[in-house]
Parts: C-alpha cells; sequence; structure tokens
C-alpha cells in the first residue's frame, strides 16, 4: 500500500482547499464561480470532505494578541509503563499545542503557548514533572518564529498527489 492510496481527493477538491486556506469564510458562490462549476458542486465536495473529517474550518488566533508570549518545544522521557497514561494526561493540559509519541532518547515530542517564561517553568515543574512516569524534560524556548501554520498547504497535497490525485 502506498502513502496516497487512501487518499481520495481531486484536482476539484485541492482548488476548492487552495480556496478555504486563504479564507475559510470565502462563500460557495464565490468558489463555484472562481472555478467554472456549481454551487451545489462546491458544497457538496465541501461536506464529503468535511464527513470524512479531512476538513474542519477553525479561526485563528495570533497568540500574542491574546496574551501568549512564550513558546516552547519539549521533549520529554518517561518511564516505559507509564508513557501512555503520562501522554494522556500531558495532552489535556491547556498549554499544550501540539505532543507525540517518538522513538529515540525521549517517549514524547510537543509544543506549548504559555503568557510567559514564568508560566512556562510552572508548568513544566510543578505540573509536567509531577505526573507519574515522567523522568526528564528538556524544554528549548523558541525565540523567532518565522513559519507557523496548522494545515498542510495546498501546493504540498497536490506533490503528494502528483497531478491532483483521482
Amino acid at each position: 500500500m502506498t502513502r496516497t492510496d487512501d487518499v481520495s481527493l481531486d484536482k476539484l477538491d485541492l482548488r476548492i482547499l487552495r480556496h478555504l486556506s486563504e479564507d475559510g469564510r470565502r462563500s460557495f458562490q464565490t468558489i463555484a464561480r472562481d472555478l467554472g462549476v456549481s454551487y451545489g458542486t462546491v458544497r457538496s465536495r465541501y461536506l464529503k470532505m468535511r464527513e470524512r473529517n479531512g476538513l474542519r474550518i477553525v479561526g485563528w488566533v495570533d497568540p500574542a494578541q491574546v496574551g501568549l508570549q512564550a513558546f516552547a518545544s519539549i521533549r520529554i522521557s518517561i518511564e516505559a509503563p507509564f508513557v501512555e497514561e503520562a501522554a494522556l494526561q500531558i495532552a489535556q493540559l491547556p498549554e499544550v499545542n501540539w505532543l507525540g509519541r517518538v522513538i529515540g532518547e525521549f517517549d514524547l515530542n510537543g509544543d506549548v503557548s504559555c503568557p510567559d517564561t514564568g508560566h512556562l517553568a510552572r508548568l513544566i515543574d510543578e505540573r509536567i514533572n509531577k505526573i507519574r512516569g515522567v523522568r526528564e524534560t528538556r524544554v528549548a524556548l523558541y525565540t523567532k518564529t518565522y513559519k507557523h501554520t496548522t494545515i498542510p498547504k495546498p501546493s504540498l497535497l497536490e506533490e503528494i498527489l502528483g497531478e491532483g490525485g483521482s
């Protein structure tokens, strides 16, 4: 099985996604007019992508505008019998934006957002390090952000799908 066997997007889906990635509130009518298809086609494609959980339209907030100033990458080492339990607890912390299991020196890698470095220190020292099984945490504070996105760009999807999929 290749990595594209389970992908069922085609060129039109990708073109719709391109519009929505530029403006998630763009009307189906505007997208349809630009792509030369009917409103119903855009709407049905959108609903199909949402039903498959492949598409969610969300609002993105500039973290600085809501008082988040300290962003960090955290690596966490956990005793083997507690990895899953600890990961689920850490994932529930509101400061944690992303958390994943990794292979290597550490068991988990994640990104966190905090109002300031004092809050970040308390998050690590008073909450994460006190979770059962946590042996070690290493933190790298981001000092400058060059790119922040939560969605793959349509151009990457087009590359993955070759000439636009099926």
